[in-house]
């Protein structure tokens, strides 16, 4: 299945100076809807028994690592996952400024941490831990601002500091581990950029 040109000429990241084209891949989507709905729904879940735990959600890190990992399909996958697991708990209108935080999340990593990197990187040593940490701070601020902006729109609770928080710590933490996991596995061979 293709994705519609207009849809890959927005997200092919030649426009943000790239040189190397991005391959925008169906089974990526897939994989990454799955993944973040398999991680993120038993959490919902989880906290609407005890709300203690509602403030957390460690699975704000994966739109950050999947769409550094593997670019734009993993930022729809972000999207996409968002929504499903909003459909199956407790979906508003609040959730269309959840997506587009996600995907946010997600390609606002993906490109930076493009553009910064250039080459490919085969561990984390002080420098690319430096940029990783860049990476996830500014993604992590615009989609706050996104999802906390429209649920403020929508007179919708939102807290920035929540958000921000949720979607930067756990991405500074555990992300390089993670990353690096992915890049060097078996899903480096499947998804070889």
């Amino acid at each position: 299945m293709k994705i519609p040109l207009w849809l890959y000429k927005i997200l092919n990241a030649r426009s943000f100076g790239i040189d190397k084209p991005v391959n925008i891949r169906v089974e990526i989507i897939g994989i990454a809807v799955f993944v973040y709905y398999l991680i993120e729904l038993p959490i919902d879940i989880i906290s609407d028994f005890w709300p203690q735990l509602a403030v957390l959600h460690p699975e704000s890190m994966l739109p950050v690592i999947l769409g550094m990992a593997f670019g734009p399909a993993a930022a729809i996958g972000a999207a996409i996952g968002y929504f499903l697991v909003q459909l199956s708990t407790d979906i508003s209108w609040g959730t269309i400024f959840g997506m587009i935080g996600n995907f946010l999340l997600a390609y606002v990593a993906f490109i930076l941490w493009r553009i910064l990197t250039k080459e490919k990187h085969t561990n984390f040593n002080f420098k690319y831990l430096t940029i990783f940490w860049l990476v996830c701070f500014i993604a992590s601020l615009v989609s706050a601002l996104i999802i906390v902006g429209g649920y403020s729109w929508l007179n919708l609770p939102a807290s920035f500091k929540i958000v921000f928080l949720n979607n930067f710590v756990w991405s500074a933490v555990f992300g390089p581990f993670i990353l690096n996991a992915v890049k060097r596995g078996v899903l480096n061979n499947l998804f070889n950029e």
